[in-house]
Parts: structure tokens; C-alpha cells; sequence
């Protein structure tokens, strides 16, 4: 996925998101399956040249029937 698809798909949105990891602010993205989340994760710190840094993303959490 390229951030022209990312843009593309949320829209207006997408500022929202490019302010967050330009501040350094927690993005949570959720979806139906892994398939769909990791290529957007992937796509966030490219959306700032200057936080090229991967060791910001986290990984998949499930979370269990109680929550």
C-alpha cells in the first residue's frame, strides 16, 4: 500500500492522521483481519519524511472476551 491509497481511503481524515504521527500521538487502527491493517501501519511513519523510525510501530494485539 502507498500513501496515496492511505490518503485515498480515509479521505479528509488523513490530516487527522498526518498531524497525529507528526506529533508523535498514539494511532490506533483497527479492521476485519491482519491482511488489512499491517499495509496501513506500514504506510503511517512514511507519512512524515522526518519520523522514519520503525521501532514506533507495535504489534498485533488481540484483545480477549472480556473487553
Amino acid at each position: 500500500m502507498r500513501i496515496a491509497q492511505v490518503v485515498s481511503a480515509f479521505g479528509i481524515h488523513s490530516v487527522l492522521i498526518w498531524t497525529a504521527v507528526l506529533l508523535k500521538k498514539r494511532i490506533v487502527i483497527v479492521g476485519e483481519t491482519v491482511e488489512q491493517v499491517v499495509p496501513v501501519v506500514r504506510v503511517l511513519p512514511q507519512m512524515v519524511w522526518a519520523r522514519q523510525n520503525w521501532s514506533i510501530l507495535r504489534p498485533l494485539v488481540t484483545p480477549s472476551d472480556a473487553e
